[in-house]
């Protein structure tokens, strides 16, 4: 009886645990939404139980090269089985699905660490999952509803490594099982489609052959087939890698020229933001957690800041070891877990030009570090065995600890003016913040307070003048208020050549208009600055084609068709035969009664749809005003 109570004590242990956690995340959500969850996921809200217009919403998701059709499909099935505000069932949601992804860890764990030997390899895979699933580092990720998108592909690559865990077992048996080895494409394959970070998993599952699974003695000759498979994958993995560099290396450098940072800055940067991670999975600040870390200081060179040339250092003494480490079978263990986080952050973290520092990344880089710590902690037990109590009772004591801190984060995610008051105390020099904390200023009417907040994050982002005067207008619309006449007169914006280029500002601004909270007026006179840069003969402004867009969105809320098809003319010069942009320009040259042009854009349109190319709600739009 006492050893079944044994095997069930672990599995107890982690039910409990997953309670405390679903309780300790369920105030966060009912927070507010965040930054991308406005463009990836608002537009949900227009699916009305018709499956036409939930597959035009996942089709026309631009978010990723691949558009992440899975994740996007889980939000519009979340739209399609619950009526009203789903925000919230969006939040529970991403909690189900993170305590779903520690079950699965606890899981890949307790195989990884059977396959290793390890005594009591259960209760040291619960301790394992459970450090992970209540780290304070994935408040920001779980709550922030888009992330589902690094969730999903976390889940399902775990998922591809527990099904080869399977598979491996049933193949060094004599058996080969095709449905296992079907779980591990389509797992991959669907974490592919929910994020592309999904394909790290590959050099993931090739170091865990080579550097955990293979140092058990079992197998024979088909153990020796896999080593040279995964020594084959190794070598086709470094190949493709070379070859992708190649091909995409001049478009990845080109996207450096947006950021304030170079790639040689990135890479030096980025060596210590990984022990910045490090640091907040063991030892959180939660005052820093959260979503905005634009204030993060880039590293210009080796000695600037100084902790750049401590952290390259640090990373070399860590590759020492684990070469060292490889001529052991324990130490070779121990190296897969480094792997683990170091590849896992492979494609975020190296040379692509993203910013610089998001907590959500991570979400599966950081499942090897857990490992690590249970690898040790056992091999230390082992070594030592009558440290076993104490060393479980530390990580549940560590475990309990962070958790109490992830509960303290969830509620601070709960309250819309305590998550931004503490974003600007945390990261005064981060323009997110202080323009987050303009918003929550002007709906309170605080409206000189909201100004110099988002006077203070134009200083700091340098932003464009055409940018802070939209905003400004738009905090002066949630505030009630109006702005002195003297606030148009900025000189900068009529000798500035390209005076806005935030799009989403704008189209803020026109939504505000649309639903009646916005004085009139107040849009009129930016819209007249605006159109006194853009739409003049001599020396015009320019935009990006995202920005004329949303000045004829806004154009078009001010019922001004005219200036409205002007700025989409300059869109479709640079978007020729975009879809949407005809579709706008033919309502605005229907509105003005210009038949002969709108005739021509619906032979353009047919055009389109005869090759397939508009979607069953584009068809619809189209056809009506074909019965005008």
């Amino acid at each position: 009886m006492s050893v079944l109570a044994a095997s069930w004590r672990p599995f107890i242990g982690f039910v409990l645990l997953c309670g405390l956690l679903w309780w300790a995340y369920l105030p966060g959500t009912h927070g507010p939404a965040m930054l991308d969850d406005f463009s990836s996921i608002e537009g949900r809200e227009y699916i009305e139980g018709n499956a036409a217009e939930a597959m035009d919403y996942v089709q026309g998701n631009r978010s990723g090269p691949l558009g992440r059709p899975v994740s996007v499909a889980s939000f519009a099935l979340e739209r399609w089985l619950y009526e009203g505000d789903v925000s919230a069932v969006t939040k529970q949601n991403n909690v189900v699905l993170h305590l779903l992804a520690g079950s699965l860890l606890a899981w890949l764990f307790l195989l990884l660490l059977q396959s290793a030997g390890v005594p009591s390899a259960a209760s040291w895979a619960v301790l394992g999952a459970g450090l992970w699933m209540v780290a304070p580092l994935f408040v920001s990720t779980v709550l922030y509803s888009v992330q589902r998108m690094a969730m999903l592909a976390a889940v399902f690559s775990l998922g591809a490594l527990v099904a080869y865990c399977y598979w491996r077992k049933a193949f060094l048996e004599g058996r080969f099982s095709a449905g296992l080895l079907a779980a591990i494409g389509a797992s991959f394959l669907l974490g592919l489609y929910s994020k592309e970070t999904a394909i790290t998993v590959l050099p993931v599952l090739v170091c865990m052959e080579l550097l955990w699974l293979q140092q058990s003695a079992v197998g024979g000759t088909r153990a020796v087939l896999l080593k040279r498979l995964a020594w084959m994958g190794v070598g086709i993995g470094a190949l493709l890698v070379c070859l992708a560099f190649i091909t995409f290396a001049k478009g990845s450098l080109a996207g450096f020229e947006i950021r304030e940072f170079t790639l040689t800055e990135r890479l030096l940067t980025e060596s210590r933001i990984l022990w910045d991670y490090l640091r907040q999975f063991f030892l959180p600040d939660v005052m820093r957690l959260g979503v905005y870390h634009d204030d993060v200081v880039v590293s210009k060179s080796l000695f600037n800041p100084q902790t750049t040339i401590w952290s390259l250092a640090a990373w070399f003494a860590v590759l020492a070891g684990c070469l060292i480490a490889l001529q052991w079978p324990t130490g070779r263990r121990l190296v897969f877990c480094v792997a683990f986080y170091l590849f896992g952050h492979s494609t975020e973290s190296t040379v692509l030009p993203l910013e610089l520092y998001f907590e959500h990344r991570n979400y599966f880089p950081m499942m090897g570090i857990a490992l690590l710590v249970v690898t040790l902690a056992s091999l230390f037990v082992r070594r030592f065995p009558a440290t076993s109590a104490p060393v479980r009772a530390y990580l549940v004591v560590a475990v309990g600890l962070l958790l109490i801190k992830t509960g303290s984060q969830a509620q601070m995610w709960s309250s819309s003016p305590l998550l931004r008051i503490n974003n600007v105390l945390a990261h005064p020099n981060s323009f997110r913040a202080n323009s987050d904390m303009a918003v929550q200023l002007a709906a309170v009417g605080a409206l000189p307070a909201a100004l110099e907040y988002s006077g203070r994050a134009s200083r700091i982002a340098g932003e464009r003048v055409g940018d802070r005067i939209v905003r400004e207008v738009a905090l002066a619309c949630m505030a009630n208020e109006k702005l002195p006449d003297s606030f148009y007169d900025v000189s900068e914006l009529a000798g500035s050549s390209r005076p806005v280029s935030e799009s989403n500002q704008v189209l803020v601004l026109a939504r505000m208009l649309q639903d009646g909270r916005c004085d009139t007026g107040e849009s009129l006179r930016l819209a007249d600055r605006l159109r006194d840069r853009f739409q003049v003969d001599i020396e015009p402004a320019s935009a990006s084609a995202g920005v004329y867009w949303s000045l004829a969105v806004l154009e078009n809320a001010l019922g001004r068709f005219d200036v409205a098809s002007e700025y989409v003319s300059l869109f479709l010069q640079q978007q020729p035969n975009h879809t949407q942009g005809l579709l706008m320009q033919l309502h605005f040259k229907t509105a003005l009664g210009k038949v002969s042009d709108a005739k021509n854009i619906i032979s353009q349109l047919d055009r389109k749809m005869a090759q397939s190319q508009l979607t069953d709600a584009e068809q619809q739009t189209l056809a009506l005003y074909r019965e005008r």
